[in-house]
């Protein structure tokens, strides 16, 4: 009679062994199967062994390349890729016959793409660790299945941007002898214009047919230019820029130049200012967010560029000689390039100072502006240079749709 109840407990023991061996260890063992990260040639800014050490440790389980020799021996292969064409990103499960694909947006960021690809590995194969164990006992009732992950992509940039700008010049003012002085012809002859009172200084030909005035002038003596820097135009503009990326902005300026030539022996260019430029910004998408970056601005435009400085000419018969104005006129056509920097304090509202610009200024040939006599040699020589500075600011007018 003992001998039968001791039989009935050790049967009894086999079979709750056996039981919990059906269903224990095999979840365990569906839990560290081995799987295969195929990464398509199309998946080309994810790192594929980053990929797979990155799975590896959120998983828990061996992950194996396609090459590896025990990789054909292992069911569950998961493959990554993108696809360019819908922008996603996607990633399948292959389990012999059955096949699942999930998919989500590129994000822009590469680093984000990585996280993306090893969230969804991880979410598929979980899956297929649930399946395995339901063919050894019921699945259990799932919670609702989570939210799609929302992948944030980086903001664009803004695209049209209105401002003001203002901009003081320097001009690099040659030196010269008898600045005001004309030869017979009532040219002049050192590449520089006078005025004294408000009016042309020798008297135009209409004033002064005799050229009395300029007769006085006594040469050789007096109205010398030194040479050096000295304070030119202002320019004042409004401006419209767009954004061709999130580093370059390509725009136009209109405006009003201050300071020009008064008179009437050189034709001048009058007040318009009007300028095209491009400029491209150093820093992590600058035109997207706030902040600062750096600034390179290059241009080219018409305007007039010009300056003057106060001179002494001794005349024949004007005991301390006479004060007048020897004024330097180059333009309109110029190029110029400069940096500096642009601070953002908000997505839609900037700042960008240019420090220093340098131009280049193309003198039209004028024939009352004759040094040489020699129309191509003079051209080359009336190529005048001149320094900015300059501050813009500007409002985000309209983002992209």
């Amino acid at each position: 009679m003992l001998f039968l109840r001791l039989s009935r407990i050790a049967i009894g023991a086999a079979v709750l062994f056996a039981l919990l061996c059906a269903f224990v260890a095999p979840c365990a063992a569906a839990e560290r199967v081995p799987i295969v990260i195929t990464v398509l040639p199309s998946a080309r800014h994810v790192d594929a062994e980053a990929l797979r050490d990155a799975v590896s440790r959120d998983l828990g389980v061996e992950v194996l390349a396609p090459d590896d020799p025990a990789a054909s021996s292992v069911a569950l292969v998961i493959t990554v890729g993108e696809d360019e064409a819908r922008g996603e990103l996607a990633v399948a499960r292959r389990n012999g016959d059955n096949v699942l694909i999930r998919r989500v947006a590129i994000p822009r960021d590469v680093q984000e793409l990585q996280q993306a690809a090893v969230f969804l590995i991880g979410n598929i194969a979980r899956d297929e660790a649930w399946d395995l164990v339901g063919a050894i006992r019921p699945r259990p009732v799932e919670p609702p299945a989570p939210e799609p992950t929302k992948v944030t992509h980086a903001p664009a940039p803004k695209r049209l941007w209105l401002g003001v700008s203002a901009e003081g010049n320097l001009a690099f003012m040659p030196s010269g002898d008898d600045a005001c002085l004309l030869n017979a012809s009532a040219i002049s002859v050192s590449g520089f214009v006078c005025m004294r009172d408000g009016r042309d200084y020798p008297a135009l030909p209409a004033v002064d047919p005799a050229g009395a005035e300029n007769q006085r002038i006594v040469p050789g003596k007096s109205d010398e230019v030194s040479g050096g820097l000295v304070f030119g135009n202002a320019r004042f503009s409004l401006s419209a820029d767009y954004a061709m990326s999130d580093d370059f902005l390509l725009g136009v300026r209109a405006g009003y130049t201050s300071a020009t030539y008064p008179g009437q022996r050189v034709a001048p260019f009058g007040h318009l200012s009007l300028e095209a430029r491009g400029t491209y910004l150093i820093g992590s998408q600058p035109l997207a967010h706030a902040g600062t970056s750096f600034a390179i601005a290059f241009g080219a435009g018409v305007a007039e560029t010009s300056a003057h400085v106060s001179v002494t000419v001794l005349e024949t018969g004007v005991d301390g000689g006479t004060r007048a104005e020897a004024w330097r006129i180059a333009g309109p056509w110029f190029v110029a390039a400069g940096t500096g920097v642009r601070f953002a304090p908000t997505d839609s509202t900037a700042l960008i100072v240019l420090p220093l610009r340098y131009l280049r200024v193309r003198q039209r040939w004028d024939a009352r502006l004759v040094r040489t006599g020699n129309r191509d040699a003079d051209r080359i020589r009336l190529n005048e240079r001149a320094a900015s500075g300059h501050a813009q600011v500007m409002r985000l007018l309209r983002s992209p749709s």
